[in-house]
């Protein structure tokens, strides 16, 4: 989701309070897909919680989070930053592993 679609939410959400509003209503009110709205909730748990079990969602109040939309992107920001480094990383030793092996192929011959 995008950073400024993660605002809308928060935006939304914001202006719920306690009682939280249903994923479904977030979705119609931010143009937002149900379903990537309902992935995107479920996985930011540190900005988000479930009303008691149902399909409706707040702003969480309590953790890391302090509850302002710039900390939200603040993090957000974060994480993306270290999942492209992650997948770089991993690229880079897929390289060097073969890359070391065909070395080593080319040795030995």
């Amino acid at each position: 989701m995008k950073t400024k679609e993660a605002e809308l939410v928060y935006d939304y959400l914001s202006t719920q309070g306690k009682k939280g509003s249903g994923y479904l209503t977030v979705s119609n009110a931010t143009g937002i897909q149900p379903t990537s709205l309902h992935k995107f909730l479920k996985k930011h748990s540190e900005f988000f919680v479930s009303v008691g079990g149902t399909s409706s969602y707040r702003l969480k109040s309590r953790g890391d989070f302090d509850g302002s939309k710039q900390s939200m992107i603040d993090i957000l920001a974060s994480k993306k930053r270290n999942q492209k480094l992650f997948w770089y990383l991993v690229s880079l030793s897929i390289f060097v592993s073969v890359f070391s092996v065909f070395n080593t192929l080319l040795v030995v011959r």
